[in-house]
């Protein structure tokens, strides 16, 4: 797979936007390089998700609409990878080893081993089927999960060189999560039924604990599922119903009041910093909200410089200080 040539995009108020200061202060952040008659820059791409380097704060990646990008100062400046002109449906690193990595484009799983200077197909699915997401187990990470558009969960135990079906679900899911603190209790979000839960690697799993969810209107369709770090059970989701927390491993559910009333604006994404667990953070719109007290009360802290939507925030995870913010487009 080859790099291709570089395009001058359209100056818009898509791509990325970045904070130092825990999203207090924020900037556009999408300089690619210098063009004949304007600079080229990923502005006019929406990004879907961050994947940051596991030890180096400076280095991380933006998966957007038209590939994936690499930074290596923070944002300051981005690189086309090899993997462009597509939207791949994830992009993971191995933390150990974070030169080998991993990306679904289609129904095929690819892996690179050196830093993404080339790449290689490890797993094609039969015609008609995608891969939807992977997951990499992070104290063993020859383990990798996969999900698949005909609802079934797939395992390879060799670093991706053969797979495994482990599991057929009745509902596709769209992002595999497993828990830092204990990988055999994943979780695995589901398009339209809310999510599963699976408590033995992966092998079986629970899809009627979604029903705690059907107290609460449009919660079912979870946009965003974090799990907060050192736990495998303290859950944060946001929906088009609002924000919920679970403290033990979404058996049970809470919704979160915050100055956007529930099932009104649906809420993008939300975090918890890893270092202050009193602190959280949400986006809603173009504005990114803030609460100091657990989610006792919210500031509106900043409305960003775009007419779009702030579809994600991250923090980084070696300096949670460092946020960073995808945007997309505003559909109708």
């Amino acid at each position: 797979m080859s790099a291709c040539s570089l395009s001058i995009q359209k100056a818009e108020d898509l791509g990325v936007f970045y904070s130092s200061d825990s999203g207090l202060t924020w900037q556009q952040r999408v300089f690619v390089q210098k063009g004949q008659k304007k600079d080229v820059t990923i502005a006019s791409l929406e990004v879907y998700n961050f994947i940051f380097h596991p030890s180096d704060e400076n280095i991380l990646f933006a998966s957007t609409s038209s590939g994936i990008y690499k930074s290596t100062d923070k944002g300051q400046h981005w690189t086309a990878t090899q993997l462009q002109n597509n939207t791949y449906a994830d992009f993971v690193l191995d933390p150990s080893t974070p030169t080998i990595q991993y990306a679904v484009f289609g129904g095929k799983i690819l892996k690179s081993s050196n830093d993404g200077q080339a790449w290689a197909q490890i797993y094609v699915e039969r015609p008609g089927i995608a891969i939807t997401s992977m997951a990499i187990n992070q104290n063993s990470t020859n383990i990798i999960f996969a999900s698949t558009s005909a609802k079934g969960v797939l395992k390879s135990e060799d670093y991706g060189n053969t797979w495994t079906l482990v599991a057929e679900l009745k509902d596709i899911i769209k992002k595999i999560i497993i828990a830092p603190e204990n990988p055999s209790i994943m979780y695995g979000i589901l398009t339209t039924n809310g999510f599963a839960k699976s408590t033995d690697g992966g092998m079986t799993w629970d899809e009627d604990i979604a029903k705690t969810l059907d107290a609460y209107t449009g919660a079912k369709v979870i946009k965003s599922f974090h799990i907060r770090p050192r736990t495998s059970g303290d859950i944060i989701a946001t929906s088009n119903y609002g924000i919920l927390r679970s403290t033990d491993g979404g058996e049970v559910w809470q919704p979160l009041p915050t100055v956007v009333p529930f099932k009104t604006l649906p809420i993008n994404d939300a975090v918890i910093n890893p270092s202050n667990v009193n602190e959280i953070f949400f986006c809603a719109g173009n504005t990114f909200y803030r609460s100091v007290d657990g989610g006792e009360s919210w500031q509106t802290l900043k409305t960003l410089s775009t007419t779009q939507n702030i579809a994600i925030i991250r923090m980084n995870i070696n300096n949670p200080a460092d946020m960073y913010a995808g945007i997309t487009k505003v559909t109708k």
